[in-house]
């Protein structure tokens, strides 16, 4: 068996997130049928990061081993050229032995991209259009406060395995205006994220900063509590983005 690893492109508008499901399309199943379709099923096919429904990726990384060995750049063209047009391999190398895209993760970014004015349709599906005004300086308060390791079972849609794994690390958020779009970007870092973490995040922070009149201590006490003490909207899927993965040691 030889083994591949790629960084993997992706509109999620369409998918119903990463994670093959009965019924309904998704992108793991998508590759699986190419894969089938033009070189054979692959041996196993593993995602660094399960992304959720109409979430999109721009630096999602994939491993997968095959029985045949073939040149990358080769196996790549013939997989891109029967994938959908919104599914592309970035690049695609032969993974080094050891190599695994869950456990060797150093760092993952999300990017969240929102707007106070309407984007053109060809936009809309990757941008959060938020109707009401927002205090960015209320915003960006209310963000710093998520930064650091705490309990986000007030912030997260756990399984019952997941409850004792509740405990992550946000190394940095940053908010930044894209003038040439008229968007914003809030650009979250850490290791690790819970399902819908990076949502909830930004939906509570955007939240108060359309509300200032209250005050930004009940995200503290939300994540003390382990419970939203207000019903906090979840930022909407299209305006996530899996931005980048990071590997100490690389791919190959």
């Amino acid at each position: 068996m030889t083994k591949y690893a790629a960084i993997l492109a992706y509109a999620g508008t369409n998918y119903y997130g990463w994670q093959a499901q009965a019924q309904v399309p998704s992108i793991e199943s998508t590759l699986k049928k190419v894969f089938k379709r033009t070189v054979g099923t692959p041996s196993c096919l593993v995602a660094a990061s399960r992304t959720d429904a109409g979430v999109h990726a721009l630096g999602q990384v994939i491993m997968f081993k095959h029985h045949l060995e073939m040149d990358p750049e080769k196996l790549k063209k013939i997989i891109n050229d029967a994938l959908p047009e919104d599914i592309l391999i970035k690049s695609l190398v032969y993974a080094r032995n050891d190599f695994h895209p869950w456990y060797d993760v150093t760092q993952k970014e999300y990017i969240y991209s929102f707007s106070t004015t309407r984007s053109l349709p060809e936009k809309s599906r990757f941008i959060w259009y938020c109707r009401s005004c927002i205090d960015i300086e209320q915003l960006i308060k209310a963000l710093n406060i998520f930064v650091g390791t705490h309990d986000f079972t007030a912030f997260a849609t756990l399984e019952p395995t997941e409850k004792k794994d509740s405990i992550k690390t946000v190394y940095s958020i940053a908010c930044e205006y894209i003038a040439q779009y008229t968007y914003w970007h809030i650009k979250i870092t850490g290791r690790s994220f819970l399902r819908h973490m990076i949502r909830r995040i930004v939906g509570a922070a955007v939240f108060l900063a359309q509300h200032k009149h209250i005050p930004l201590e009940i995200i503290v006490e939300s994540l003390a509590l382990k419970k939203r003490m207000l019903e906090f909207p979840t930022a909407p899927a299209q305006g996530l983005l899996l931005h980048t993965i990071t590997y100490d040691k690389g791919l190959e």
